[in-house]
């Protein structure tokens, strides 16, 4: 998700590293609507931009609620080692972040 506050760190092969504070997600609202434009293509335009609405309303608890499913589906597939690198999480206490890897 790039510019913003959130930071992000090239790898080798061009992929970007992103750590993005939960409360930063505003800044990415269309962004974060393009990406789900270009991957429900047969979704409903208005419920698109209600649930990025929801994602991005710090507010509101989806993102969390999504976070959790996010976890536990990656942990029915894969040791959690393995899923540390992929599940969205925070250190107690600290601000939630989104750590993942975009591709160009």
């Amino acid at each position: 998700m790039g510019g913003g506050t959130g930071t992000a760190m090239g790898r080798a092969s061009g992929e970007k590293r992103v750590e993005l504070e939960f409360k930063q997600m505003a800044d990415y609202r269309q962004e974060l609507r393009n990406y789900y434009m270009a991957t429900a293509r047969y979704m409903d335009i208005q419920k698109i931009d209600e649930g990025v609405s929801r994602l991005t309303d710090p507010l509101d608890n989806a993102i969390n609620e999504k976070c959790s499913r996010i976890k536990k589906t990656f942990l029915e597939l894969m040791d959690e080692y393995t899923a540390s690198y992929y599940i969205i999480n925070s250190h107690t206490g600290a601000p939630r972040f989104f750590r993942g890897t975009l591709l160009p």
